[in-house]
């Protein structure tokens, strides 16, 4: 019993820690907003963070679905190739969701916020490209899981909290709202390298690098797009989304 305690305590201790330093990273921004700039701006920031969650919890939903089957393919002998097509999966649902949320997101946006609130339309966009980023580092947080290493889960969030903490005091009092955007895709793009990076001895994944970098940069341009030509921005974006849908159709409806 007092074993079975012992080893409860190395699993579940980088856990809490790395619940503290998650809220550090995605939450402290506010913060630093009140203090470099104002309340308002904090407000304003918070208002449109509301928007990134919905990217998040429509990939949880995937990520979730798919927890259990990791766990049993970890010790096949094809479980590279099952975790890369997993990852692909799971990339493309994160970037699909992204588009489709930056194609509705202005008359979505107009009806959600009160006009207190109304200047938030313009940081939104670029909380839904956050938002793609802010899904990645789980599914690499599942193989951290599924092989038991909680530390690794806990020194990856620690490194993306120091980061952004760093790049808050830097970027804020430039930029703003739009500099504590940029420091957080900067502490989970942390995450994300020193994840794929730490959990190549577990597994050799696919990390699907080039595409996720095209995805990534497409998803900026047309969030930059919106806030100086919202017609363009849509015209583009649905000739991204029909052919995202055209290339990768197979990948969705395939078992």
């Amino acid at each position: 019993m007092e074993i079975l305690f012992i080893h409860l305590q190395q699993y579940g201790i980088p856990l809490s820690f790395n619940a503290i330093s998650a809220w550090v990273t995605s939450v402290s921004g506010r913060y630093f907003l009140a203090y470099f700039c104002s309340v308002a701006a904090s407000g304003i920031y918070s208002a449109a963070y509301k928007f990134m969650m919905i990217i998040v919890v429509l990939v949880d939903v995937f990520q979730k679905s798919w927890q259990i089957s990791a766990v049993q393919s970890y010790m096949d002998s094809d479980r590279n190739t099952f975790f890369s097509a997993v990852y692909k999966k799971f990339v493309l649902m994160a970037a699909f969701f992204s588009f489709v949320l930056l194609l509705i997101l202005v008359p979505l946006a107009s009806f959600a916020l009160s006009k207190t609130f109304s200047e938030a339309i313009q940081y939104i966009p670029f909380m839904v490209v956050l938002g793609f980023l802010v899904t990645l580092p789980s599914f690499w947080g599942v193989i951290y899981l599924v092989v038991k290493d909680t530390r690794g889960v806990f020194l990856s969030t620690v490194i993306g909290a120091a980061v952004s903490l760093v790049m808050f005091i830097v970027l804020i009092p430039a930029y703003e709202i739009g500099g504590c955007i940029m420091a957080s895709c900067l502490g989970y793009l942390s995450i994300i390298a020193y994840r794929i990076i730490d959990c190549r001895k577990y597994l050799k994944v696919d990390n699907f690098a080039g595409e996720t970098i095209i995805l990534l940069v497409l998803l900026i341009v047309v969030a930059c797009l919106i806030n100086y030509n919202i017609y363009f921005a849509a015209l583009l974006n649905v000739i991204i989304i029909i052919m995202f849908v055209k290339k990768y159709r197979y990948v969705f409806i395939s078992k």
